[in-house]
């Protein structure tokens, strides 16, 4: 994914050895994909950066704006500039992107990525909604925002990262190198299926809440039924925003038993506000669940391919979002004898 971003930045800017500065960088992966000519600057709050060793790129470590950044840049601006997932945590957001202005090269191009309001509202998502994301956005406010710094978005695309991503493309308001039928076509589209949304009424938002709040009381439904039934349930990943999901639902350990975690660092630990016990993935396999709670399930794909040798020992994975679906594989000439016709409304059943 952060390939692509580097992809579609370097089909922007055709340039050698061009400047590029990554804000809230984290471990430095989106710099490395450029080409060895590129200078990379490199700012993140965290010292994450550091424990990566990514030699070719020069770090700060501070939040933007940063005098410290300004002095390593030298008063030469940057080709591309770079920030991904985190413009929805910004407290001014147009000061920001004056910022981003007064370091931008004149024929320069800054990419950002966010979470996408409307396919938020579309896809029920919402467990993006959490306490480090401060706006929600839709283009149109996107448009607003930069505008009021002096530039423009030349370009937008939809992705499903995240559960739904739109990725942004700002050049200076008087700049129009990067002027593009197709990149017309796409901002068109985008506008006028957001007016036809109707998102300055309150229609698309109470649609939403009533939504969530039927989307809860069938969640619930689904995992009481699995517990009436002796079946063990484990969370599959204590993700943050994952959290949301269990705290909306009131989802607890009298309903899950333990989370199921890849990172060390949280083991021992407990999901925030529902009390769940987060273990490793293996202590978890070996309790030998029957069904896992997926929090993270915008990875479904990978995460189906991943859990293969789950899948064929009978475990389904329930997948809350955007519909709530189990997948599980049954053997054709061994139904269990509860039969898969009483979960038929969420059961999605792989052959094996």
């Amino acid at each position: 994914h952060l390939g692509g971003i580097v992809k579609d930045a370097m089909n922007m800017v055709e340039k050698a050895g061009a400047r590029v500065l990554d804000i809230g960088c984290n471990d430095g992966t989106l710099l490395t994909k450029y080409p060895s000519d590129f200078v990379k600057f490199g700012i993140d709050p965290s010292n994450v950066v550091y424990e990566g060793g990514k030699s070719d790129v020069e770090v700060i470590q501070d939040t933007f704006p940063s005098q410290e950044l300004e002095n390593k840049l030298g008063g030469i601006p940057c080709d591309i500039i770079t920030s991904i997932a985190m413009f929805y945590d910004l407290e001014d957001p147009i000061e920001f992107a004056k910022n981003i202005k007064n370091i931008l090269a004149p024929e320069g191009i800054w990419i950002f990525e966010m979470s996408y309001m409307p396919t938020m509202l579309e896809k029920c998502s919402y467990d993006t909604i959490c306490h480090e994301h401060l706006e929600y956005y839709s283009l149109a406010v996107i448009e607003y925002i930069v505008k009021k710094a002096g530039l423009k978005i030349c370009n937008a695309v939809l992705n499903d990262s995240n559960g739904g991503s739109i990725r942004c493309f700002a050049t200076h308001e008087t700049t129009f190198t990067h002027k593009k039928e197709e990149f017309l076509q796409n901002l068109h589209a985008l506008r006028q299926k957001e007016f036809d949304l109707a998102l300055d009424t309150d229609k698309p938002y109470r649609n939403f809440q009533e939504r969530i709040n039927i989307h809860r009381e069938e969640l619930n439904s689904l995992l009481k039924q699995l517990r009436r039934k002796g079946k063990k349930i484990h969370v599959y990943g204590a993700s943050t925003k994952g959290n949301t999901i269990l705290q909306w639902c009131g989802i607890d350990q009298r309903i899950i038993e333990v989370a199921a975690e890849r990172n060390p660092m949280k083991y021992g630990a407990s999901t925030l506000g529902t009390d769940i016990p987060i273990v490793s993935e293996n202590d978890s396999r070996h309790a030998e669940p029957d069904y896992y709670l997926v929090l993270p399930w915008h990875f479904k794909t990978e995460i189906l391919e991943r859990e293969k040798d789950m899948l064929a020992k009978g475990v389904g994975f329930i997948f809350p979002l955007p519909t709530i679906e189990i997948v599980k594989q049954y053997d054709w000439g061994n139904i269990p004898d509860e039969g898969v016709s009483e979960l038929k409304n969420y059961e999605k059943v792989m052959a094996k």
